[in-house]
């Protein structure tokens, strides 16, 4: 058995291992960083001067200083020290810097979550730009219903007159 979930990589407690709550508390910090996950700032390319205890940020690229290596991960202070995680595709996090939604997409970089959503794609395959339909739905109800429907959902641009 792996000591480590498959997903977030949380440490198991292992049925011989002494001081538990050392594992305990290191998952208690990762659930911390990644339930509700909000980030301080997306733009930072080094640590802020002022350092609170749990802030969270994501490590813009060129990083320098402590985050030197960790462009596009997930920076936490804890403590006296900062502690990386690394993103996975369909990863949200809550900008309040800008404030806006951000996505890690299967590329392996952060984008807007409204650029994403501007995108379809099911089951793991990959999203595509929205179709425009355009033209002329005359007087059919059935397709201007239909037409209608699919934008609400977002899945079209409707141009159609």
């Amino acid at each position: 058995m792996s000591e480590i979930t498959p997903r977030l990589s949380f440490p198991y407690i292992l049925q011989s291992q002494s001081q538990k709550e050392t594992t305990h508390n290191e998952s208690l910090i990762f659930l911390d960083a990644f339930v509700q996950t909000a980030v301080e700032s997306a733009a930072l390319t080094a640590p802020p001067t002022t350092l609170t205890s749990g802030a969270l940020y994501i490590v813009a690229d060129s990083a320098t200083g402590d985050w030197e290596g960790y462009d596009g991960d997930l920076a936490q202070y804890i403590g006296s020290t900062w502690v990386f995680y690394i993103p996975f595709a369909g990863m949200r996090v809550w900008d309040k810097a800008t404030p806006q939604g951000l996505i890690y997409n299967s590329s392996g970089a952060w984008e807007n979550d409204l650029t994403a959503a501007a995108k379809v794609g099911f089951f793991g395959s990959t999203p595509i730009t929205q179709p425009t339909v355009s033209g002329s739905k005359s007087s059919n109800a059935a397709l201007t219903s239909l037409i209608t429907k699919l934008a609400l959902l977002g899945l079209i641009v409707d141009s159609t007159t």
